[in-house]
C-alpha cells in the first residue's frame, strides 16, 4: 500500500478506500443568498466589536461593568475573563453538544454520538481526546502539510489567467482536497461547492447564538425551524459513511505500514464512533479553514508591511516565520468574536455575577486586542509570544485539529505567496459572514 506523501503529488489519483459510485444525494442546495441579511449580519458584528472595545478599554466602563450586557448576553470582553471563562467547562457549558451528537447520527433530539469538542464532563472528554490522539501523529502533521502544497501549487496551475477567483478555487478548495486525501472521503469536483455549503451550512448553525428558553435555562442549541441543517447533515454524512464503510473493507495493513487516511485509522472503533469523530473534525475544519484563510488573505491584501513580510518568508522557505505572519493576520481579523456558553450555576466574574442559564459570548476575538495583554494591538507584529492568540480556543475545548489548520493553511499561502504578492482585483464578497468571494492576481 503507497504511504501518503507519495501520492499527494499527484492531484487527480483516486484513494484505494474511495469509493466511485456517484453521491448518496443529489446535491445539497444552499438557502439562496440573502444580501440585505448578510449586510446587517455583518453590521451587527461591526457594532458588537465597537461595544466590545469600549467595555473592554474604555475607563470607567471597564470597572464599572466587567461583564457587560448585550442582547441578552453577557460579554466577556478581557483577557483574563476570557481565559477564566475557557478553563470552567464546568461552569460554562457548551450549548451545541447535544445538537451535534444528533446531527452526528441524524437521530432524533437528545440521541446521537457525541464528539469530543461537544463534552463538558472532563473525564468522558479526556477519553475520547486520548482515543483520537492515539490515531494522530507528528507523521500526520507532515504528511499534511506535504498535500496541501501540492494540492494548492496544482489549483494555482490550473488557474488560465493571471487574475481568479480565489475563496472557492483556493481557500475553500484546498480543505476540500484534504477531505478526500487525509480523511478519506470521495468528493468529486461537481460535489466539491455542494459539500462546502453543506458543511458551512452546519457550522453555522452549531456554533451560532444558542436561542434563549424558559422551560429550561441550560439548553443550548436545537433543531432549526426550516431544518436546513438536517438536509445539510445528511449530505456530509453521506460522504463519511462511504469513507468508514470502503476503510473497512479494506485488508489488513501490513506490520509497520502507516494507513493512508483518518478514516482507515479508525476502523477499529464502531461505525456510530469513527462517525463522531469524522464529522467533529470535518465540520470544524473546511468553514473554519474557510473563514480563517479568507481573512488572513484580506489582512494581507490590505497591509503592504504584512503581505511583505509574508511573502518574504515563502520565498525563504520559513515555515515557522510564514504561519507566525499568517496568525497574525488572524488576530487583526479574527475567525469570529468567539464561542457561545451557557452558565451553569451562577458564577461569580471580578466583580460581577453571572447567573444560572445565562447565556454568555466568551470573545476571544476581543481578548487578542486586550491592551493590557497585547501590546500595540492594532499593529502588525508576527513575533508576538504565544499567549496573544486564542484562535484555536483555550483550556479543555481547544481545538484537537489546531495543527492540522495550521499546516494547510500554512502551505496554502505558501504555494500563492511563492508567486509574489496577489494584488485585489475585487472585495471581499459574503455569504453570511463567511468569505464567498475574492477575485485576486498573481504573477506567471
Amino acid at each position: 500500500m503507497t504511504p501518503v506523501t507519495e501520492v499527494a503529488s499527484d492531484l487527480g489519483a483516486s484513494w484505494p478506500n474511495a469509493e466511485s459510485s456517484g453521491s448518496c444525494f443529489p446535491k445539497y442546495k444552499a438557502p439562496p443568498n440573502r444580501a440585505f441579511a448578510d449586510f446587517w449580519a455583518r453590521l451587527g458584528v461591526s457594532f458588537v466589536r465597537l461595544y466590545a472595545t469600549a467595555f473592554r478599554e474604555r475607563w470607567p466602563l471597564h470597572l464599572l461593568w466587567p461583564a457587560p450586557r448585550l442582547f441578552g448576553f453577557r460579554l466577556l470582553v478581557r483577557y483574563d475573563h476570557v481565559i477564566e471563562a475557557l478553563t470552567r467547562a464546568d461552569v460554562f457549558k457548551v450549548p451545541f453538544g447535544e445538537e451535534m451528537a444528533r446531527l452526528n447520527d441524524g437521530a432524533a433530539p437528545g440521541h446521537g454520538t457525541p464528539f469530543l469538542l461537544g463534552i463538558d464532563d472532563p473525564l468522558e472528554h479526556d477519553k475520547r481526546a486520548r482515543c483520537l490522539m492515539a490515531r494522530l501523529g507528528l507523521d500526520d502533521i507532515a504528511a499534511v502539510e506535504e498535500m496541501a502544497f501540492q494540492a494548492a501549487k496544482s489549483r494555482l496551475l490550473l488557474q488560465a489567467a493571471k487574475s481568479f477567483e480565489a475563496i472557492n478555487g483556493l481557500v475553500t478548495a484546498v480543505p476540500i482536497d484534504l477531505c478526500n486525501r487525509y480523511f478519506g472521503l470521495s468528493i468529486t469536483d461537481g460535489e466539491a461547492r455542494s459539500f462546502a455549503d453543506a458543511s458551512i451550512e452546519l457550522s453555522g448553525h452549531l456554533f451560532g447564538a444558542p436561542p434563549k428558553s424558559k422551560d429550561d435555562p441550560l439548553k443550548g442549541i436545537g433543531p432549526s425551524k426550516d431544518g436546513q441543517e438536517n438536509e445539510a447533515g445528511d449530505y456530509v454524512r453521506c460522504f463519511v459513511n462511504r469513507a468508514i464503510k470502503a476503510a473497512k473493507a479494506q485488508p489488513p495493513l501490513a506490520a509497520g505500514q502507516a494507513p493512508e487516511t483518518l478514516a482507515t485509522k479508525l476502523r477499529g472503533l464502531s461505525d456510530k464512533e469513527a462517525r463522531a469523530i469524522l464529522m467533529g473534525m470535518i465540520v470544524g475544519f473546511v468553514p473554519t479553514n474557510t473563514l480563517a484563510g479568507g481573512y488572513m488573505l484580506e489582512v494581507l491584501l490590505s497591509k503592504p508591511d504584512a503581505m511583505k513580510a509574508a511573502v518574504e518568508a515563502a520565498q525563504a522557505g520559513d515555515d515557522d516565520r510564514l504561519c507566525a505572519c499568517l496568525f497574525e493576520a488572524l488576530r487583526l481579523r479574527p475567525i469570529n468574536l468567539g464561542p457561545f456558553r451557557i452558565c451553569k450555576g451562577g458564577y461569580q466574574l471580578d466583580g460581577s455575577f453571572i447567573r444560572h442559564g445565562e447565556r454568555v459570548w466568551v470573545m476571544t476575538g476581543s481578548a487578542m486586542w486586550d491592551s493590557r495583554k497585547v501590546l500595540k494591538a492594532s499593529h502588525f507584529d508576527p513575533l508576538r509570544p504565544a499567549s496573544s492568540y486564542l484562535h484555536f480556543g483555550f483550556g479543555m475545548h481547544w481545538c484537537i485539529g489546531a495543527m492540522l489548520a495550521r499546516a494547510q493553511l500554512t502551505q496554502t499561502f505558501k504555494a500563492l505567496l511563492l508567486h509574489g504578492a496577489p494584488k485585489p482585483v475585487s472585495r471581499l464578497g459574503y455569504r453570511g459572514t463567511f468569505p464567498a468571494y475574492l477575485k485576486i492576481a498573481i504573477k506567471r
